[in-house]
């Protein structure tokens, strides 16, 4: 079963989808400052009308590090994570000593 895209995602892909188009993008009401009984104001990507090209504009990039963290579950029920995926673990919760075994990704 594929995985369901998740609203973000959905709201990506109709900015690009308008984008390429050159449909008008989709209306994304505002969060309000406070709580008030007043509908939010409603905010607009629209593209002007006499712009009919790509916009090109150059900026520098920054490198971003990832880390991959696993998450381990002993028979016990006791749960926690490690940053690298170890063969041999023993539950801080039971103290016995487990096989970690993986799961393919969905």
């Amino acid at each position: 079963m594929a995985e369901q895209p998740s609203a973000l995602d959905r709201y990506c892909i109709k900015q690009l989808d308008a984008s390429l188009t050159g449909a008008p993008a989709p209306v994304v009401p505002a969060k309000p400052a406070k709580p008030s009984r007043q509908a939010p104001p409603v905010v607009s990507f629209r593209r002007p009308a006499h712009d009919d090209g790509i916009e090109v504009r150059e900026e520098s990039l920054r490198t971003v590090d990832a880390q991959q963290m696993y998450k381990l579950r002993c028979e016990c029920g006791r749960s926690w994570f490690e940053l690298v995926c170890p063969t041999i673990v023993h539950c801080p919760a039971c103290h016995k000593a487990g096989l970690v075994t993986t799961r393919p990704t969905r």
